[in-house]
């Protein structure tokens, strides 16, 4: 099942510390986890927003407040719209719609940052004027983020539906 084999592959690439590789290949499962989930849901993007809400998200809900540290949240929304800022445009520089859906403010900046250590979020005055609406940087451990996605990918979809291999016509040669 191919889906093993990128559990395999990603797993691989965090122990060799291939962190944007890794990244990279985790983004994609919840498409395919997705997809054996809900077969009859139209849309793509419909599909990766629900799963990672319904699966991830609800679990593991972050929040970080601007103000009141409560406010800011990491929803499916925004791990789908990362996911295509980084497999299609190279970029994790936020989009105008991500800003919209933290509540970040056109003055301020969000800067999305990929880390080895903890998932943190801060804010930072850049001129050090507090007076000022602060930037705000999500530092997302790329680590946790697979290894999350992963173990629900294992236990829940590999061991559920093992007899939902989606891609039947790859063949992956191990020489």
């Amino acid at each position: 099942m191919l889906l093993k084999h990128l559990i395999n592959e990603i797993k691989s690439n965090l122990e060799n510390k291939n962190y944007l590789s890794a990244l990279a290949l985790t983004l994609t499962l919840p498409d395919i986890c997705a997809k054996i989930s809900y077969p009859n849901m139209k849309g793509s993007g419909k599909r990766y927003k629900c799963w990672y809400n319904e699966y991830i998200y609800k679990y593991d809900k972050p929040k970080v407040g601007l103000d009141d540290l409560d406010s800011l949240t990491i929803s499916g929304k925004i791990v789908y719209a990362l996911r295509n800022l980084l497999l299609h445009e190279g970029s994790l520089d936020a989009t105008e719609d991500i800003r919209k859906e933290l509540g970040v403010k056109n003055s301020q900046s969000l800067k999305f940052v990929l880390s080895d250590s903890i998932t943190s979020y801060s804010k930072a005055w850049s001129d050090g004027d507090k007076s000022t609406n602060p930037d705000i940087y999500i530092r997302i451990s790329v680590v946790d983020f697979c290894k999350n996605i992963c173990a629900v990918a294992e236990n829940i979809f590999y061991e559920t539906y093992q007899d939902k291999d989606i891609y039947n016509d790859i063949i992956i040669l191990n020489n």
